[in-house]
């Protein structure tokens, strides 16, 4: 919201107010200026307002583009009271309201030396001190007072804006429309409030409006059915050990101390191997037997069968 004195003023797009990029005030107080950020196809209106009481007449003259649009009075008021500006008069039944626009481009040449206008892209209005004025009559609009000039700019001269202002779609309205005539006491305005519109991504290119936010990275979550089969828990691993061989030659060890029957048969045993490495001496190399193989066959041989079971091994041999 620009101010000056009790007066204030702003842009409304879309029934918003449009944010206002570098805001500057004269030294006099008199001029504030700053910029804004027009969008392409939207309406908008210039809203003005009179912060305090006043018995004064004031008048509001809107300029878009260069050109005249619209002037409203402000009559003496005990509070404060807001004007609105966004809509051209084109007939007693219909308005038709102020929007934003892309400039006519054109290729043709005869239109490269054209001068181009410096108020192109800008918004003003000048609030100026009035006499009393006339009584009012009604309005009386004629044809050419619901168009706005068409702006043609060669496509290599376009280095002003890119977006211009023109009027929407007829609005209905039901609303009776007055006029009165009155002169100005001053010969400047009291307020003058300039906005200056250009497209976003011009401002952001200038560094007069701040840049556009990075696009948030969102991570990519997949999709999870709403009912989910729940598993039950991997059983742990279980470590193969070793099995456990028993050892015969110790156990046998075990019972040769405590079982004299055994005693006697490691007795005969080792006479019976003595007896085979005094064989195995006077004649030619035997291929040797696994003692185990002994050993195994004589645990499982009854004691009472002991003395054949020896001679049994001996024939072996």
């Amino acid at each position: 919201m620009l101010k000056l004195g009790n007066f204030q003023s702003c842009v409304l797009i879309e029934n918003e107010a449009a944010t206002e990029y570098n805001v500057q005030y004269s030294a006099d107080g008199s001029l504030a200026s700053c910029w804004i950020a027009s969008e392409l196809g939207k309406a908008f209106i210039i809203s003005w307002t009179y912060t305090s009481q006043h018995d004064q007449h004031f008048g509001g003259r809107l300029l878009i583009d260069g050109e005249d649009m619209i002037r409203a009075f402000c009559p003496p008021t005990t509070a404060p009271r807001t004007i609105q500006l966004g809509h051209k008069i084109t007939s007693k039944n219909t308005l038709r309201p102020f929007t934003f626009a892309a400039i006519h481009l054109t290729d043709d040449d005869s239109y490269l030396d054209a001068p181009q206008p410096s108020s192109l892209g800008n918004i003003k209005l000048e609030i100026w001190r009035l006499h009393q004025p006339t009584s009012d009559t009604p309005l009386a609009v004629s044809e050419d007072e619901g168009c706005i000039s068409e702006r043609i700019v060669h496509e290599r001269a376009k280095k002003i804006a890119s977006h211009r202002v023109k009027l929407g779609a007829p609005v209905p309205t039901q609303q009776r429309w007055t006029t009165a005539q009155a002169s100005c006491t001053d010969k400047q305005p009291v307020a003058t409030f300039e906005f200056m519109y250009r497209t976003r991504e011009f401002l952001q290119a200038q560094g007069i409006a701040p840049p556009a936010p990075p696009t948030p990275i969102i991570p990519k979550v997949e999709s999870t059915p709403n009912t989910q089969r729940l598993s039950a828990p991997a059983p742990a691993p279980v470590s193969k050990a070793a099995p456990i061989v028993p050892k015969m030659e110790s156990t046998l060890n075990t019972q040769e101390e405590t079982d004299p029957d055994l005693i006697e048969v490691r007795k005969l045993e080792r006479e019976n191997d003595s007896r085979e490495n005094l064989r195995e001496n006077q004649s030619a190399p035997r291929r040797n037997r696994p003692r185990s193989l002994y050993l195994m066959v004589k645990a499982s041989v009854p004691l009472s069968g002991l003395n054949r079971s020896i001679t049994s091994l001996r024939s072996l041999t």
